[in-house]
């Protein structure tokens, strides 16, 4: 039910109310006694009023003792236990603030990761349409005219002469026109 700390507060508190109360009671019964050990000796002998007035002391000493020991050891437990309660209570909210603000940071920390994610989403669009399907279509039109050039190549190879199928050598003159 209690902790190590708060149990041995508790057996402390005892033992301290436990002696202050036989003390204080021996004190009040030697007190009690030196009181009425005049009284008593008037009708009893002088031996047996100090021994009847011991016992009593003693016995009410014991009595008081315990019971003054278990109200302050109460005391002493609800005590410490309410400071450590406390204290657990302020660590727990100085915690939580540092959970809060971090939190807090993160969130911002998440908003601007996403900004970033969509700014690069929207440069990977702008960069797919001007420049991989620009060049894409220019790949398209070069092997277009590849092909053309290498059909030229092989009616060049073909070609016999002019004005004989036996010419080995005819020089051709082109003229390209440009797609605009």
């Amino acid at each position: 039910m209690y902790s190590v700390a708060e149990n041995s507060s508790i057996t402390s508190a005892k033992q301290i109310a436990e002696n202050s109360a036989i003390a204080a009671a021996e004190l009040s019964a030697n007190q009690t006694a030196q009181t009425l050990v005049p009284q008593v000796s008037k009708g009893v002998s002088t031996t047996l009023a100090p021994i009847v007035a011991s016992k009593a002391s003693i016995q009410t000493a014991d009595e008081v003792s315990k019971q003054v020991a278990s109200e302050v050891s109460v005391n002493v437990a609800n005590k410490v236990a309410n400071e450590v309660k406390k204290s657990a209570l302020s660590q727990i909210k100085d915690k939580m603030k540092t959970l809060s603000s971090g939190l807090k940071s993160l969130t911002e920390g998440l908003f601007k990761l996403n900004e970033g994610a969509n700014t690069l989403n929207d440069g990977i669009i702008t960069f797919n349409k001007r420049g991989i399907n620009t060049l894409s279509n220019y790949t398209y039109k070069l092997k277009n005219y590849s092909n053309k050039a290498e059909a030229l190549i092989d009616l060049s190879n073909q070609y016999k002469g002019f004005t004989s199928n036996n010419s080995d050598e005819t020089i051709f003159i082109n003229k390209v026109k440009s797609e605009k």
